[in-house]
């Protein structure tokens, strides 16, 4: 299967279900999905050829989201770029990728100015919330739906092409095949199984929470987007909109839990508040539980096996509403689709209990780099 064909799945299930939800409005399945072939056929017809990338930058609005579907469906390749990255930063990643078309928000125009004069081989940039000077606003860019994209490509195909972190050096281009991506999303809904899903998204877009909102919108999930990380935005959208799951980085989380007004909001509705990407205080983890209820997760993966390699459920960690000391400060069990040892420095299988080097085995691993 293809990455887009999780989301027709969810389309033809539940087609006027809300699928992405902001304070600009919202907009079910059908509506996102017919956007889609719209924003794949335009394209294609621009030129973009199979496996081509395309980055997309910006600040969280659904509009990303979109985008990001219109280049799976294109078969098209897609680059996620951090806008709060230093300026050549991106250059260098964009350069070093071979990216080819850029959609970004008014609020990156200074640093796609730079992008123009430094980045030759991109051969198009449309700007994703309105028109700015040379550059055509999306709605305008777009064709007139006529039916839908020619369906291209395959398993194998590599769909999206993700920079590391760059702590050892400059970043390099993690490949995800649809079948990386196919392995991600199993992984994650059977570790997560939710009725009518609501999904928070406050991280930003261009890192773990975009590819976890696209998970969750594969499963159905209505995605509502906060443009950033507020903790009393966060605290009234979660019992606003009856929020199911949500993700936060350790570093937001603890400012969510400094907050003065942190224990009036309504969580009733939270099924699975997941906490990851870097390891959070054992004391922060008892005070969530306090604060929101049994129904912290976590779970350990990197980019090279992106999201779910570990899991830890909310009902492993909190049994019967209280903590279990033994796995307060684990990462979880290896999930389905995803086999996790410990080696020494041999190469060697180590028992139980001895420390080493994690390794991970199963299609989750990335192509390469």
């Amino acid at each position: 299967m293809r990455v887009i064909d999780y989301f027709d799945r969810a389309a033809a299930i539940e087609p006027g279900r809300a699928c992405l939800t902001s304070d600009a409005g919202s907009d079910n399945f059908a509506e996102v999905g017919r956007r889609t072939h719209q924003f794949a056929k335009s394209l294609i017809a621009a030129g973009l050829a199979p496996g081509e990338k395309a980055a997309v930058i910006g600040p969280n609005c659904k509009e990303m989201f979109e985008c990001i579907l219109g280049i799976f469906r294109a078969d098209g390749c897609w680059v996620p770029i951090n806008y709060r990255n230093a300026t050549a930063e991106n250059v260098y990643i964009l350069n070093a990728f071979d990216v080819d078309f850029v959609f970004y928000h008014s609020q990156s125009a200074d640093q796609v100015a730079t992008f123009i004069e430094q980045c030759p081989r991109i051969r198009r940039f449309i700007a994703i919330d309105r028109p700015l000077p040379g550059h055509r606003a999306l709605r305008d860019w777009l064709g007139p739906y006529d039916g839908p994209a020619p369906e291209r490509g395959g398993r194998d195909d590599i769909v999206t092409i993700s920079p590391t972190g760059g702590t050892t050096g400059k970043p390099k281009g993690v490949m995800w095949s649809n079948l990386t991506w196919q392995t991600m999303i199993s992984n994650q809904l059977v570790s997560q199984p939710s009725r009518a899903p609501v999904h928070l998204v406050v991280a930003p877009i261009s890192h773990a929470a975009g590819v976890i909102g696209l998970v969750h919108m594969f499963n159905g999930a209505t995605n509502v987007v906060l443009p950033g990380f507020d903790a009393q935005a966060v605290i009234e959208a979660i019992g606003r909109y009856r929020v199911t799951n949500f993700f936060l980085p350790p570093t937001a989380l603890y400012m969510l839990l400094a907050h003065p007004r942190v224990r009036e909001g309504d969580y009733s509705s939270l099924q699975y508040f997941y906490h990851g990407a870097a390891p959070t205080s054992v004391e922060a983890i008892r005070k969530a539980v306090e604060i929101f209820g049994p129904v912290m997760a976590t779970g350990f993966g990197q980019v090279e096996a992106p999201a779910s390699c570990c899991y830890l459920a909310p009902w492993e960690l909190a049994p019967d509403g209280k903590i279990s000391e033994d796995m307060i400060g684990s990462c979880g069990r290896p999930m389905l689709n995803t086999r996790v040892a410990i080696m020494d420095d041999s190469g060697a299988l180590l028992p139980a209990g001895q420390p080493g080097e994690i390794v991970v085995r199963g299609n989750l691993v990335m192509r390469g780099y």
